[in-house]
């Protein structure tokens, strides 16, 4: 799985848990990619910090910039 694709998976779901088909193609790509599980950690840190698990949009600048890293680490992976 890509990780552009996990990241949309997780972000679907205000606590980061994706649906029961795919949560265990999620895990398995989060345990082989340093970039994805980072990710996913900052975003349950910023959940738990803002006390609130609201779905909360990245602003555009940021995503543009977290899209940009994904898809160089997904070269380097192939």
């Amino acid at each position: 799985m890509k990780c552009q694709r996990v990241i949309e998976i997780l972000s679907t779901h205000s606590r980061l848990i994706p649906a029961k088909g795919s949560a265990r193609v999620v895990q398995d790509h989060l345990e082989t990619c340093p970039t994805c599980a980072y990710w996913e950690q900052t975003a349950r840190e910023a959940i738990q910090a803002m006390g609130t698990d609201a779905d909360i949009e990245a602003p555009e600048p940021l995503r543009r910039v977290l899209e940009v890293k994904m898809q160089e680490r997904e070269v380097e992976h192939v």
